[in-house]
């Protein structure tokens, strides 16, 4: 039996050996059933000794579970540019962005370790948005272990994560974040959806996958359009037809179930 306690010596947890495979895994059953923060939030200690989320936990022994808080980010030195020169970093607190919007997952790891918090907007944007604008999918899932907020706005438009990848035809990203229980009709501050914006690209998979996700077909923007009249305007048919037919099968299912046989 695996024991938990917290710091205050308050028993948190009794978890069969075999329920569990290692300390990643035990951190994440601690926080989807026992209200503890993400795993890169959490340490484990075994006598004195933290231990890593890979280690395997094959036998019986107490635990106890700290709750780290966030940290200021560290300072690192400056990038070398082309020519080997240093360059100036103008967003010394905003490293985690940086590090998501260059795809670099073992750095996004060891930030969030710490425990970077990755909810601060910034002025480059928070890092998840950012990450699913510049199509990071590994960074993105990263993100998606820790605390994110999945529909953190950034700038003045109000872009989120699922806007940018609709925007930028992210299906995958767009997937994930819906899987992740994103906000999937969270409008931008011209209330442009990302069904709007995917019907005014014309991103056929990008709308399937928002539609599959329940999409409202119906919502209108600032200027009273709605996803259809949008694709219509720009000329996009195969999105006009995925848009119809969506519409015609909702309003089929809502005909069958108001009028149950």
């Amino acid at each position: 039996m695996l024991h938990i306690t917290q710091l205050s010596g308050e028993e948190l947890a009794r978890i069969p050996v075999a329920e569990i495979e290692d300390v990643r895994s035990l951190k994440l059953r601690l926080h989807q059933r026992h209200g503890l923060p993400t795993r890169f939030r959490q340490k484990l200690v075994h006598e004195g000794r933290n231990l890593d989320d890979d280690e395997k936990l094959d036998t019986a022994m107490d635990l106890t579970v700290l709750v780290l808080a966030f940290v200021e980010p560290p300072v690192r030195p400056p990038r070398l540019g082309l020519n080997g020169d240093p360059m100036d970093n103008l967003y010394p607190k905003e490293i985690l962005t940086d590090a998501s919007v260059n795809g670099d997952v073992d750095e996004v790891e060891e930030l969030l370790s710490l425990p970077l918090d990755p909810n601060v907007p910034g002025v480059i944007g928070p890092p998840l948005m950012r990450a699913s604008e510049y199509g990071r999918i590994q960074t993105v899932q990263k993100l998606l272990e820790s605390d994110v907020q999945l529909d953190l706005r950034g700038g003045r438009e109000g872009w989120t994560a699922l806007t940018h990848a609709s925007w930028r035809e992210r299906v995958e990203i767009c997937r994930l974040l819906l899987q992740a229980r994103a906000q999937v009709d969270l409008p931008r501050a011209d209330g442009s959806t990302a069904l709007m914006l995917a019907a005014q690209r014309g991103y056929h998979e990008v709308a399937k996958v928002l539609l599959e996700h329940g999409a409202e077909t119906e919502l209108r923007d600032s200027q009273g359009r709605r996803a259809f009249e949008i694709a219509t305007e720009h000329g996009h048919v195969e999105v006009e037809i995925l848009l119809l037919e969506a519409q015609v099968k909702r309003e089929e299912e809502a005909a069958v179930a108001a009028h149950p046989a």
